[in-house]
């Protein structure tokens, strides 16, 4: 799962939950850039709130 297909599997009936590691990459938490994880997280979470209408 990727930024680019979180629509697509998410699209998908089945599919209740996702996830992926673009979301925290291993170099960020290797750095601890909580920034960066934080706005990727927010980002997901709102492509999910624009898809099921919420």
């Amino acid at each position: 799962m990727t930024r680019d297909n979180l629509f697509d599997w998410l699209g998908y009936a089945p599919v209740r939950a996702v996830g992926g590691t673009w979301i925290a990459t291993s170099a960020d938490i290797a750095v601890e850039d909580w920034d960066v994880i934080r706005r990727n997280a927010a980002e997901a979470a709102g492509r999910v709130r624009e898809l099921r209408g919420g």
